[in-house]
């Protein structure tokens, strides 16, 4: 019920309407009621009294009847439909904002599949039990009232008998609901798991194929289908249950009504018109509690889901600034780690007391083996971690005291694996400043040596990305992000191993509008080659989470220390080749 209280607070902004829809509800339903009255009145006036201006008069009305119960219907529906759509795209909204304000941390334990299977599988299983299921429940909780009322003023004695069953119908019903939830849960997490797969085969395609692994990734794709389609089928199995026990209960109750109803007619208790009005009204009632069976299955298999969304809208968002926070204004680029520790959640410190000094504009390379704490340390700079202890300053001033976002839109970053949103390559290169002009995204690509392929392009600056990038080489994507970042002019840069996977040429084109972009900005460098930063301001080796070395090029060199022992290594590779 929790789950199900929450999710109606994505209905109430929609009361008024709500309103309206329950208002043609109940003129939808007390047409549905005069029905068995119709019929009574037919019987009784018509076929014993033989008034044919009475059956025309009333058919007449019956088909008016019909008529406007048929639009009030439909604008009865459209409101509730239009209210729970509107209900889950307001979720759904809430869903993705939620999601693009978790943390880094939070999307390094959860698999991409899971949280895609989240936001829509589980949140469009939502969408029939908000739009027709609470529709079906307040028709069906109108129609079984009105029903019961005039069939307890005709026979309060055959009314019990026909409630009887009723007791059993509903042990059934909630029996089967608690199953359907369960199993629902294991369905759905199934689906969650095929999509996590998908995911993975699919954006590690060119792996599954340099490595020969489709047979391998399709076999396991078959298992995972199999276990969802095993869970789907035992859904089924219960639906297709249920349905015909509670079938049996309710046509055990009518059977009982129709032999008591019989006596009352041959009795002379009942009239005709009586009888047919009362088994009408019976199967009015009956009718809704058929159904109920499959609008509460609906109801339990969308409790599932929105248990899933909530967990999800449960994860703790990204640290939110602090009281008091103020914008940082236009910095110089000062950096400084002040005896900074920091964790991954659960696991132990991958920095230990690292201090270190960075003047505005200079290029600090960071080096050290793989897992050492370079990529760590440089993640603290924008916060997208928060250190265990010690404090990190941008010009003298706590970043932990200024608003994300004015930090963050001071500081850019070129990664190794590039990536690239679908769209044209215009909007790519001014992601980072959408309302760049034309003239700003020219200069930007020439500076980052990506305008003269471009130009090649039929489309130019239009032309359309696909996923990732597919159809641009390496070199042609990190050339692009270069212009990213240019465009956006920021004060601290971040190169995370950006030329460790090109080919030579590419990297030497990459390496010169590296250097435009580096010129008067605090830079970090993550290198893997050692030789592409013998320029550097200075250099920070790091071992085991510790700076263990700090000097330039030359000056690490002649102290045969770890920096000496990697690029010679290094050195010594090369010339194997």
């Amino acid at each position: 019920m929790k789950d199900l209280r929450r999710l109606l607070v994505y209905v109430r902004p929609y009361r008024s309407k709500l309103a309206i829809a329950f208002v043609f509800t109940l003129l939808v339903n007390g047409m549905v009621l005069l029905q068995p009255l119709i019929v009574k009145l037919l019987l009784n006036r018509v076929l014993e009294d033989k008034d044919l201006f009475f059956l025309n008069v009333t058919v007449l009305g019956f088909i008016v009847l019909v008529i406007f119960k048929g639009l009030l219907s439909y604008a009865q529906g459209y409101l509730m439909n239009d209210v729970g759509q509107r209900a889950i795209k307001r979720l759904r909204d809430e869903v993705y904002t939620h999601c693009q304000r978790l943390p880094l941390t939070f999307y390094e334990k959860w698999h991409t599949g899971e949280v895609l299977s989240r936001i829509t599988n589980d949140v469009g299983r939502l969408t029939e039990t908000l739009s027709t299921s609470i529709v079906y429940l307040v028709n069906d909780f109108i129609v079984v009232a009105g029903s019961l009322a005039w069939m307890f003023y005709k026979s309060w004695q055959m009314t019990v008998l026909t409630i009887l069953v009723s007791p059993l119908i509903g042990v059934a019903v909630l029996r089967f609901g608690k199953w359907m939830r369960e199993i629902s849960e294991r369905a759905q997490q199934k689906v969650a798991d095929l999509a996590t797969l998908v995911h993975e085969t699919i954006t590690g395609i060119q792996v599954v194929k340099s490595f020969t692994r489709e047979d391998y990734e399709i076999k396991k794709f078959k298992a995972k289908n199999e276990e969802w389609y095993t869970a789907t089928m035992k859904i089924n199995q219960i639906t297709l249950t249920q349905v015909p026990v509670v079938e049996f209960f309710t046509a055990l109750g009518f059977c009982v009504v129709i032999w008591y109803g019989a006596l009352e007619v041959i009795t002379g208790k009942f009239t005709v018109g009586d009888m047919f009005a009362f088994w009408g009204y019976m199967l009015i009632a009956t009718n809704p509690l058929n159904r109920l069976t499959g609008t509460y299955t609906n109801v339990q298999q969308s409790l599932a889901a929105a248990g899933r969304i909530f967990e999800l809208l449960e994860q703790e968002r990204e640290a939110h600034d602090t009281p008091g926070a103020k914008s940082l204004p236009s910095i110089k680029g000062a950096v400084e780690f002040q005896d900074v520790s920091f964790a991954y959640e659960g696991e132990d410190l991958v920095l230990k007391n690292v201090s270190l000094q960075v003047e505005p504009g200079q290029i600090v390379a960071l080096v050290g083996p793989s897992g050492a704490g370079k990529t760590s340390t440089v993640g603290l700079i924008p916060r997208f971690y928060n250190p265990q202890s010690g404090r990190i300053l941008v010009d003298g001033v706590d970043i932990r005291t200024i608003t994300l976002k004015s930090l963050r839109e001071q500081i850019a970053i070129v990664l190794q694996e590039t990536l690239l949103f679908s769209g044209t390559i215009r909007d790519n290169i001014a992601y980072g400043k959408p309302d760049a002009t034309t003239e700003e995204i020219v200069q930007a690509a020439k500076a980052a040596n990506a305008h003269e392929f471009l130009e090649e392009f039929s489309k130019g600056y239009d032309t359309l990305v696909h996923e990732r990038g597919i159809r641009l080489s390496g070199g042609q994507r990190q050339r692009i992000a270069i212009a990213r970042a240019l465009l956006r002019d920021p004060k601290i840069l971040i190169l995370d191993e950006a030329t460790s996977s090109l080919d030579t040429e590419s990297e030497l084109a990459i390496q010169e509008a590296l250097n435009r972009l580096m010129k008067g900005r605090t830079t970090f460098v993550i290198a893997h080659r050692l030789s592409t930063i013998r320029n550097a301001d200075k250099i920070v080796t790091i071992e085991d989470g510790r700076i263990v070395e700090v000097g330039t090029h030359d000056e690490l060199l002649a102290r045969k220390g770890l920096y000496s022992r990697l690029y010679e290594a290094q050195f010594q590779d090369v010339e194997a080749v």
